[in-house]
């Protein structure tokens, strides 16, 4: 729902270069999160909703691929004093559904060897 805000610290110059000019002072742009969340929105509307939050909601989320990684994160943690909280088990597998057997082509050799 768009409201009036006052926009006395806005030059009149900005407000005529920019008109419809919209503000949502619900969505702190400090946070690249929101922005990004904001954006998606935008690309699927009006068709597609979505939530406003993903499953994690405004968490950080880091994902560490080896063991050095995961030192690094874990004592960049403990430098600004924040827990973390482990999601799932360590290590990747594919899923049962994933394709094992490539599209592409294995490479012929043509007439002379090569």
């Amino acid at each position: 729902m768009t409201q009036s805000y006052p926009n006395d610290q806005l030059r009149p110059d900005t407000l005529a270069a920019l008109p419809s000019m919209t503000m949502f002072t619900d969505v702190d742009n400090s946070s690249p999160y929101n922005g990004w969340r904001f954006g998606i929105a935008m690309a699927g509307a009006p068709n597609h909703k979505m939530a406003s939050e993903g499953p994690t909601g405004q968490k950080m989320v880091v994902v560490p691929y080896t063991d050095e990684d995961a030192e690094i994160i874990n004592s960049a943690a403990g430098m600004i004093g924040v827990n973390a909280h482990s999601m799932n088990s360590k290590g990747s597998r594919e899923l049962s559904d994933a394709g094992t057997v490539s599209p592409i082509a294995k490479p012929r050799k043509n007439r002379y060897g090569v």
